[in-house]
């Protein structure tokens, strides 16, 4: 077994979490659950959910349609490329409104 972040051997034991072992690493001090990563979104999944986003759909309906939690949703879509703007209004983009004559 190696350290999840660094790659280093030396894990001594740091308690149990929910009945399984913890580790902590001896190197870099990250601790962490042997066997519990977390899920991830699938690739397809999160492009659908920034296609939406792009189509006007709210973020709560999206979160409805998808069956996951707001706040999921939102880090998918402003993590996505060009991360959008929420102050923006829906089909532009923050630099696009700025580029407009006031």
């Amino acid at each position: 077994m190696q350290c999840h972040r660094c790659g280093s051997n030396w894990l001594p034991k740091y308690g149990k979490s929910q009945g399984k072992q913890t580790w902590r690493c001896g190197q870099c001090l990250y601790h962490f659950t042997e066997g519990a990563e977390r899920p991830h979104l699938a690739a397809a999944v999160k492009d659908r959910i920034v296609a939406l986003y792009t189509e006007g759909v709210s973020l709560a309906a999206i979160s409805r349609v998808e069956r996951l939690k707001g706040a999921t949703v939102y880090d998918v879509v402003q993590k996505s490329p060009g991360g959008r703007s929420f102050d923006a209004t829906v089909g532009a983009s923050a630099g696009e409104l700025s580029a407009r004559p006031g």
